[in-house]
């Protein structure tokens, strides 16, 4: 499960490094729980978000290493974002 704690480890350093900038009450919330066969992971904060204009226009090596482990775990992930913060959800077969 090695690319799981590097996924939870940039998403912790982007929300850290871009996200909370300006947020008085930086949070993060991380959830990790285990049904039939798969784990499903559900990570948010409450910073600054970003569109998805600026994914596609700014090269971004944390959410593309998210990306490719992700994908590597055979897994496909649902994204928000928002000026109330950023979600992501996968689910990973064990």
């Amino acid at each position: 499960m090695l690319p799981l704690g590097m996924i939870v480890n940039e998403l912790i350093s982007n929300s850290v490094k871009h996200a909370f900038s300006t947020e008085k009450n930086p949070e993060i919330f991380l959830s990790i729980n285990k049904k039939d066969e798969a784990l499903h992971v559900n990570y948010s904060d409450n910073g600054s978000g970003f569109t998805t204009n600026d994914i596609k226009s700014e090269p971004s090596f944390g959410m593309d290493l998210i990306k490719t482990l992700i994908s590597d775990l055979e897994s496909e992930f649902n994204f928000k974002s928002s000026e109330k913060g950023f979600n992501v959800n996968f689910s990973i077969m064990v």
